[in-house]
C-alpha cells in the first residue's frame, strides 16, 4: 500500500529496550510517523506505554472493523482490517498530520 513507509512491528505488547530502539532508529529515518495499534484492551495500553514516551500522532481504528472470527473465538487487530478501510484511515492521518505543518 505505502512503498516508502517504515513498519515497526513489536511481535507483541512488551515495550522494551528492543522495541525503544526500533522506534528510535525509524524515527532518524522518517519525517512522519504515526502509532498504530489493535484497537483492542491491550493494544491501546501498548499504546499508552508508547505515547508517554514518544510524541507521535496516533491513528485511531475502529474496533468493529478489525474483527475476526477464527479457531470458536473473536480476534481484533490491525491485520484483520480490509485493506480499503486502512487505506482510507492512512491517507486521513497523513492528510491531517500535513495540513498541521
Amino acid at each position: 500500500m505505502y512503498p516508502n513507509v517504515m513498519v515497526v512491528t513489536t511481535r507483541g505488547t512488551r515495550f522494551d529496550n528492543r522495541v525503544r530502539k526500533l522506534i528510535d532508529e525509524m524515527l532518524e529515518e522518517v519525517d512522519l510517523a504515526f502509532l498504530l495499534v489493535d484497537p483492542d484492551e491491550p493494544g491501546i495500553n501498548f499504546g499508552r506505554l508508547i505515547l508517554a514516551e514518544y510524541q507521535l500522532p496516533q491513528i485511531h481504528l475502529d474496533p468493529a472493523k478489525c474483527m475476526c472470527y477464527r479457531n470458536h473465538k473473536w480476534k481484533c487487530g490491525v491485520e484483520h482490517a480490509n485493506k480499503d478501510y486502512l487505506k482510507k484511515t492512512i491517507d486521513d492521518a497523513i492528510e491531517a498530520e500535513l495540513i498541521k505543518s
